[in-house]
């Protein structure tokens, strides 16, 4: 009797583990992390994060990635603006201190990543990330 109770438990944990398998490969997109700890990452760090948010966006629907676009706004305009000072000071600080070398690698990223998208992704996120830019210009304009 135990035969046919085990094949059941076991085919009902294979059907979980590819429903869990197949929900992980269409993972969603990251929690962005606060500016305030994304502007003090090192230079490896933003780059893995950004490798990151690249393999999520390649994975998640244009709607997914507007959502943590807006979560990012979000924390942004929670700022105080002396935090917002810091982090607009770090941020140039950041870019001014990049090597030639570390220049290049994030260009080499920004190409990969953008020849990677079919042109139909790029047509579905570019106004996500159109409003986005403009969103982010905005906060910046007002700090």
């Amino acid at each position: 009797m135990s035969l046919p109770l085990a094949f059941p438990v076991k085919m009902l944990a294979g059907v979980i583990a590819a429903l869990s398998f197949a929900t992980a490969a269409q993972a969603a997109m990251p929690e962005p992390p606060s500016p305030m700890t994304l502007v003090n990452m090192s230079f490896d760090q933003r780059m893995a994060h950004v490798k990151q948010v690249h393999t999520a966006v390649l994975q998640s629907t244009p709607q997914e990635v507007d959502s943590y676009m807006k979560k990012y706004d979000t924390q942004m305009s929670k700022l105080s603006p002396a935090d917002a000072k810091k982090y607009e000071e770090k941020r140039q600080a950041n870019a001014n201190a990049l090597t030639p070398q570390q220049q290049s690698a994030f260009v080499a990223q920004q190409k990969s990543f953008a020849q990677s998208l079919t042109p139909a992704q790029r047509a579905e996120l570019k106004p996500h990330h159109d409003a986005w830019l403009a969103n982010q210009n905005a906060i910046a304009n007002k700090k």
